[in-house]
């Protein structure tokens, strides 16, 4: 019965935070897949010959995940004019 204020054990299910067991079993079969040396050392030669396909990143980032994308922002904004504020904050909202 739920009482207001006192919380409740968790039911069944899988926990927040947890994968999906399909999720794993693809996990493990791209990490299998990548570290296959037949597999790298043919990806090497369609990469040479630019026939590696879109699925070829896929699997990279399923096996171990997408790498962060950062942007390195050292800029002097006591130097831009009150347009080009504007402008760089338009550009900030649209990226954010």
């Amino acid at each position: 019965m739920f009482v207001k204020g006192k919380k409740s054990k968790p039911g069944p299910g899988r926990p927040k935070g947890a994968e999906n067991q399909k999720t794993k079993e693809a996990r493990g079969i791209a990490r299998k897949l990548a570290t296959d040396k037949t597999y790298q050392i043919n990806l090497l030669k369609r990469m040479r010959e630019g026939t590696a396909g879109p699925m070829e990143p896929c699997i990279w980032q399923y096996a171990f995940g997408k790498p962060k994308d950062s942007i390195d922002l050292n800029l002097d904004l006591t130097k831009l004019s009150d347009e080009e504020l504007d402008q760089f904050e338009a550009l900030v909202k649209r990226v954010a």
